[in-house]
């Protein structure tokens, strides 16, 4: 299963948080982007619950993370 997260952090700690997220097993891909949002977290997980997990347990419990938008991608 992959998702897309947009991810809101606050100002200056774009990089590290960057640098901290490929780390993970489950992100193939980050990017630092311009606009509502300042990173774009491409992931790969088994199933939801893994997802879950992920956003919950590990993004959102980084201090500098201030929102995020999961988008799970649709395939057939």
């Amino acid at each position: 299963m992959r998702a897309y997260i947009l991810v809101v952090v606050s100002p200056g700690t774009e990089r590290q948080i960057k640098q901290e997220l490929e780390k993970l097993d489950q992100v193939k891909r980050v990017s630092i982007v311009y606009g509502s949002y300042d990173l774009v977290v491409e992931v790969e997980v088994d199933n939801i619950a893994e997802l879950h997990d992920l956003v919950l347990n590990t993004l959102r419990q980084k201090k500098e993370v201030e929102n995020t938008i999961t988008l799970v991608v649709a395939e057939d």
